[in-house]
């Protein structure tokens, strides 16, 4: 399903309003093409994740945590079927927020609950601007280490990254990859290198560990999440999981959401 075409014209807040906040369910094969937004927007996961492409960033959203995109961000979104989402839209005139780039964001309980709150509450005009101003001063980024994939875009090895990305227990060594795509290893290699300024190895690591929050974030068994993103033994994934997060597998998530630190200078 092709959906959320978006055109850069549109205005989502209403008139001498801050902000508005709109929610959905995932459906089965859920995407929005890549568009713009005349607004700021906040996409953050009520439930299950979500996962958001730039043009050379991939991010992947669980509870509790959102992104910024600032307005005329291009951007593509792609939700799971057990998933609840929200867009947060912010008029720019009426925001000091200033990031140009896309910025993760931690959505605290208080964020959560007031955003909602105003979404599904009637309210005098004062009284809601009062608190569209406090739900802005509670948005804050904070440091999730590697979260956002880079997508490599050179077309040597867009056919190993497009088959990662589907399937990121894929587990095809560089050289099995050189032998398949006709290339050297040390071209693949220095491609990677080029493209993306890691090598193929640390890639995989980051596609790996950014499907298994998405699978955490749902819930599943550690074991088998494991599995499912290319470890045979629970050992193996903790210490992957570990060598990007600074968390176990089981610890990422703390009461629903996961471990993040506040960014100290809020580049706002």
């Amino acid at each position: 399903m092709l959906s959320h075409s978006g055109h850069a014209a549109e205005r989502r807040v209403p008139d001498n309003f801050l902000l508005t906040t709109n929610t959905h369910l995932g459906t089965p094969g859920e995407r929005w093409a890549p568009h713009t937004h005349a607004e700021h927007m906040l996409i953050w996961s009520d439930r299950g994740s979500i996962n958001v492409h730039t043009a050379d960033r991939h991010w992947v959203l669980p509870p509790g945590l959102g992104l910024w995109i600032p307005a005329g961000q291009r951007h593509e979104v792609l939700a799971s079927t057990q998933s609840q989402y929200c867009c947060t839209y912010f008029a720019p005139e009426g925001c000091e927020i200033t990031w140009p780039e896309p910025v993760t964001i931690g959505v605290s309980r208080a964020l959560h609950e007031l955003l909602l709150h105003l979404a599904a509450t009637g309210m005098e005009p004062e009284k809601r601007l009062r608190a569209q101003r406090v739900g802005i001063d509670l948005i804050h980024a904070v440091g999730i280490p590697n979260l956002a994939v880079p997508r490599p875009s050179d077309p040597r090895i867009l056919p190993l990254s497009t088959a990662i990305l589907a399937n990121p227990a894929d587990d095809r060594s560089l050289d099995e990859w050189a032998l398949e795509l006709n290339l050297s290893v040390r071209t693949l290699a220095r491609a990677f290198s080029e493209d993306i300024n890691m090598t193929f190895s640390q890639w995989r690591l980051l596609v790996r560990v950014r499907a298994a929050i998405a699978l955490l974030s749902l819930g599943e068994p550690v074991g088998l999440v494991g599995r499912r993103v290319g470890y045979h033994t629970v050992s193996a994934f903790g210490a992957a999981f570990r060598r990007v997060t600074g968390h176990s597998p089981g610890g990422y998530f703390r009461d629903g959401r996961p471990a993040m630190t506040p960014v100290l200078s809020d580049p706002r």
